[in-house]
Formats: C-alpha cells, structure tokens, sequence
C-alpha cells in the first residue's frame, strides 16, 4: 500500500469518529509484518498529526498476523504504543503445519508461531488465540483451546472457514468442517473449565447480546461504516473478507462520489436484516442470534458458484453453532441465577 492511500485513509476516517471516541488502526493482510516499514510510519502519522489535531480521539493500534516472524524493533513499538495481538494456532504441531504450511517445507511454521509468541509474553504483552476450523481440526476443538491455554494466549477463538474466499471462489468441499462436529465440540469447550466463558469466543459475544427485552435484526454492524476497510488502491469495503468483491466496494478515498454508496449500504442491510430470511422466520432465537456473522450469507449472494451444498453448508454451519453458543449461554445465566437464589435463600432463612 502506497503511504498516500494509508495517510488519506486515516485522515478521512478520523474525521468521521465523533470526540472522545475510539479510531482502532488494524494491520491485516495478507501478512502485514510483511509491511512493517508502513506500519510504523502509520503509527508515526497517527501519534504526530492525528492525535495533535484530534486530541480528544482515542487511537489504539491492533496487529492480525501469523507471528512467523518478529521485525527487531516490533516488541519495543508494541510496548511503547500498547499495540494488542491476534494470532491463528490451529490445532497441535502437526495439524497447524498442515493448515498453514510455511513457504518451506523445510520449516515449521508452528515452532516459528510458538518461538514468537513466548518471545511476546516474555516481554509482558497480551496475545489473543485464534483457530479456524477446517475438515483437519474439527474434531479437536477441546483439545486446540487448552493448547491456546498452555501458550498464554489472552483469549480463545474459534471461527469456521468460510466456503468462499475473497476470490470468490469455492473453497475445496474436503476442506470444510461438519457443522455437526463443530457444535459439538463448540458446546463440549463452553461446558469445560479450560477458560472464564468470557474469554471464549464466540460464547462470549453471545453472553454480552442476551439481556432482557434485548432484541437484534442486524448481526453485524460493518455496513454502518464502523469497520471501513482500505485496500492498497483505496477502495473502501465494511468488512475485511469482502475486500475485492466489487459489489460490495463503499467507494474509493480518492473519489468525490457520495460515499458510503447508499444503494451497496441498503443492499446489505437488507441481506443481513433476520427478519429478510426465511428460514429463520420461525427460530425462537431469530432475535438473539439475527443470523450470526453474515460473511458467508454476503459471498454467496450472486455468486454463481454457490451450489445447493455450499448454500447449505453456509446456513447449517452459523445457525447450529449459533444456536449452540445461544444455547449454553442460557445455561450459564440460568445457573448463575440459580447460584444467587440460593445465597438469598440462605439469607432469608
């Protein structure tokens, strides 16, 4: 990305973000380590002009990486601006190698991970932990979250692929996961003690929507422009996983066009709206759930590639692991209710 786009970036975005409100600057890729050199010259730009012209804006800066490797001055930049982490560990040694191959067969990416993180922790900085569940690691689910545990990861995360990629292409069906197994092994992870059920997501997205007369028709808060994602032509997308998908661009920083293009806004609200789906219509957790995370529903829209099985796939996989995660949630307020009736008991008797 040239540094005229990032820079024009953030001062576009900035502007948007009312006084005393959070500008998070997320370095994603690809591998943005790759791009080190840019990233500190965009905290640079951050720290210098944006904060002195916007001095009531919180900036905070977030790294998404494979933690492959460490630039030498990237632990120094991380302490001095609280730059926060998220890195994928996948499963054990042999399964991340497999799920995420180094260029070099000669190498192992996960002793690569592992070796950075410690170094991370060593130096006193927090570093969430993610996997992506595949056909390779469904049935580990337990097992890949203690491993996040054992690391010192900050959180625990599980998200399943995505049948399309950012291509838009089908992923091989081989690769995707049994939406049976992950509910499964996603319930058998809420109802362990590995984790607090705040540090594991998605069950902790779940915990904090369930609130009396709480009720939710949007999953997904990106096509209101709170995730404006910048590629390196600056184009402008809500959502990290549509970057490139044409019809789904909100404009471009360079154009004087309205931006966010209204019709793009209107046409993924309406796709994401739950009570546009019909086979949620009768879901006694339609307003809890309203769908879930909606990037498989927008990749498969108008893509004529999405078979009857890929369409399948994308509903079983968010609505079983949604209604799982709704479920045990449930069931922990249940028990945490149950838990404080009886200290009352206790009291009045």
């Amino acid at each position: 990305m040239p540094e005229e786009v990032a820079f024009r970036g953030i001062d576009r975005f900035a502007g948007t973000i009312l006084p005393q409100g959070t500008f998070n600057i997320v370095f994603f890729g690809g591998e943005p380590l790759l791009n080190w050199k840019l990233a500190k010259k965009i905290i640079a730009y951050c720290e210098e002009k944006v904060k002195k012209e916007l001095p009531e804006l919180n900036v905070t800066y977030h790294l998404t990486s494979n933690l492959t490797f460490l630039p030498p001055d990237l632990i120094e930049m991380a302490k001095r601006h609280n730059i926060t982490f998220l890195c994928n560990v996948d499963g054990e040694r042999n399964i991340h190698n497999a799920t995420r191959p180094h260029r070099s067969n000669k190498r192992s990416s996960y002793d690569d991970t592992v070796e950075s993180i410690e170094k991370l922790r060593k130096a006193g900085l927090e570093i969430a932990l993610r996997a992506t569940i595949t056909s390779v690691n469904m049935n580990h689910i337990k097992e890949v979250s203690q491993i996040h545990k054992d690391l010192g990861g900050a959180g625990s995360a599980f998200v399943s692929v995505n049948a399309v990629n950012s291509d838009e292409n089908i992923l091989p069906k081989s690769m995707l996961p049994d939406p049976d197994i992950v509910e499964r092994g996603l319930r058998e992870l809420a109802e362990s003690d590995i984790w607090p059920k705040e540090d594991l997501f998605p069950l902790n997205e779940f915990l904090k929507k369930i609130k009396p007369g709480e009720r939710t028709f949007w999953a997904c808060g990106a096509p209101l422009g709170n995730t404006p994602v910048l590629d390196v032509n600056g184009d402008v997308y809500a959502c990290i996983y549509l970057v490139g998908i044409e019809r789904y661009k909100l404009g471009n920083i360079f154009s004087n066009n309205e931006y966010p293009d209204r019709n793009v806004i209107g046409m993924m609200m309406d796709v994401i709206n739950i009570d546009n789906s019909p086979e949620c219509r009768d879901c006694r957790l339609r307003y809890i759930c309203a769908g879930g995370c909606p990037v498989g529903r927008f990749t498969i829209k108008d893509n004529p590639q999405a078979d009857d099985e890929i369409v399948k796939y994308t509903h079983d996989i968010a609505c079983k692991v949604n209604t799982a995660m709704i479920e045990e949630s449930l069931w922990h307020y249940s028990q945490k209710a149950s838990e404080k009736r009886k200290q009352w008991d206790g009291i009045c008797y």
